[in-house]
């Protein structure tokens, strides 16, 4: 158990893993990540502080183009240290 998140969480080298794809969000809603089931990578750095909701709402259109489940986004999976589903 993670004593900063509250849950599992797979960490390599300061990223979060899971067997989906690895990923991290940082401070005012950025993040950068990689996809191994949908083949993509995915990164977003912002100018204003926000949450991550801009960041999962474009990865899921993206997701969309791809014409891939948008359940599966890097952003909203629960094992990233960086969101909740």
């Amino acid at each position: 158990m993670d004593a900063v998140f509250g849950s599992l969480n797979a960490w390599g080298l300061g990223f979060g893993v899971d067997d989906t794809g690895f990923g991290m969000g940082g401070l005012g809603g950025s993040f950068g990540g990689a996809s191994a089931d949908g083949s993509y990578a995915f990164g977003l750095v912002t100018a204003l502080m926000d949450d991550h909701a801009r960041c999962e709402l474009l990865e899921n259109v993206v997701r969309t183009c791809l014409v891939l489940d948008r359940g599966q986004a890097l952003g909203v999976r629960s094992s990233m240290p960086h969101g909740e589903p």
